[in-house]
């Protein structure tokens, strides 16, 4: 009987195993998926000129825009909206 108990132990851990293994190699799937996805998307044209953009800014500009917070307002300002934008998707929700 002791035999039995082991026996079935050793399936269900080796089942669990092979779940969490499943589930895994699914999430590393579709990561991948939406890698691919995400990096077939061509990079839009005025992106790719924001680097001089930034670096025509005066350093007395720059100084109080560093000093007033401008960047991280910016980013919470841009994160907000993308949030109301995935919340708007939402069927019944948005």
């Amino acid at each position: 009987m002791d035999y039995l108990i082991q026996f079935l132990a050793r399936i269900l851990a080796w089942l669990l195993d092979f779940l969490k293994w499943g589930a895994e190699w699914v999430w590393n799937e579709l990561m991948g998926a939406l890698l691919a996805v995400l990096n077939a998307i061509p990079v839009p044209g005025w992106l790719s000129d924001a680097p001089a953009v930034i670096n025509s800014i005066p350093a007395s500009a720059a100084f109080f825009m560093q000093s007033l917070q401008v960047p991280s307002g910016l980013s919470i300002i841009v994160g907000a909206y993308v949030i109301r934008f995935i919340i708007r998707r939402i069927p019944l929700v948005g």
